[in-house]
């Protein structure tokens, strides 16, 4: 992740979330970027490209507060 988002500023604090259960990785993580004013720059360069045979949805993440849903 950290080697993707480079060019936008870089990653600060990356954060891929496992399955309990399972300890595997659920398909997605945040990314907090050192440099926030690159955001939608991020989102609009990495959007729908390809990692690993999967396509990156790069968005924004809500705020859900506490303890998810």
């Amino acid at each position: 992740m950290r080697k993707l988002f480079a060019p936008y500023g870089g990653a600060g604090e990356v954060k891929i979330i496992f399955d309990r259960d399972t300890g595997k990785s659920k398909g997605f993580a945040f990314v907090e970027l050192t440099d926030g004013l690159k955001g939608q720059a991020a989102i609009d360069g990495l959007n729908g490209t390809d990692l690993g045979g999967r396509d990156l949805r790069v968005a924004v993440a809500e705020d859900r507060g506490r303890g998810g849903r």
